[in-house]
């Protein structure tokens, strides 16, 4: 076997390449995705952010600490329906604006999370990002 092939118990898969040679992201996320659900353990996708951003696809649970000071996390303007995101503030002591990024949240363009501990967990229903 390559050195690229995923090994679990009775189960072998190699890795399809991109033109370039490389893994894609999107199968490198299933590969640690079905290693993760096959030993028990599922795979939190987790991201840790101190400064503006914007989210990706692959972003599932983002962890924001605004310490340093106030930022804004922007989310994905084109999300597939069904996406889901949570999102925790860690450490505050300044303000967190979340941004739909021309998508509502729950009918307004941003929401604020300014207390260490807040979290929402949103997901898009195809025309606007609902907290659960």
């Amino acid at each position: 076997m390559g050195d690229k092939d995923l090994i679990l118990p009775n189960l072998s898969i190699s890795s399809p390449l991109t033109e370039e040679g490389l893994w894609t992201r999107e199968w490198q996320q299933f590969l640690r995705n079905l290693q993760a659900y096959a030993t028990g353990v599922r795979n939190l996708n987790l991201t840790a952010k101190t400064g503006a951003f914007t989210v990706d696809k692959f972003d599932e649970h983002v962890v924001c600490n605004t310490s340093g000071g106030a930022f804004t996390v922007t989310l994905l303007a084109d999300p597939r329906e069904g996406k889901t995101l949570t999102i925790v503030l860690e450490t505050a002591g300044n303000n967190l604006t979340v941004d739909g990024n021309g998508n509502n949240i729950n009918g307004d363009s941003t929401v604020t999370m300014s207390d260490a501990g807040d979290a929402m967990q949103l997901i898009f229903n195809g025309t606007q990002w609902n907290i659960k």
